[in-house]
């Protein structure tokens, strides 16, 4: 499992979002302060499983983590 933060230029994460779900994540969660839509999609496209907004649905995240740690081991 992996989660990146999109913290500098929107889009800056992408590539090394793809780069990592091709060679070691199976799950990877990212985290924006931006709340743009095609952000969320590009992010999605790129391979991203979740595209959380820090401001609103960061606390998401610790809900979500057991999951995703099951699911991880479940492509591992």
């Amino acid at each position: 499992m992996a989660i990146l933060d999109l913290q500098s230029e929107p889009g800056t994460a992408l590539h090394p979002l793809q780069q990592i779900k091709r060679s070691c994540a199976p799950v990877v969660s990212m985290l924006s302060n931006y709340d743009l839509p095609p952000l969320r999609q590009a992010a999605l496209a790129a391979g991203a499983d979740h595209f959380l907004i820090k401001a609103s649905e960061s606390g998401r995240l610790q809900k979500v983590r057991p999951a995703l740690g099951r699911k991880s081991q479940q492509k591992n």
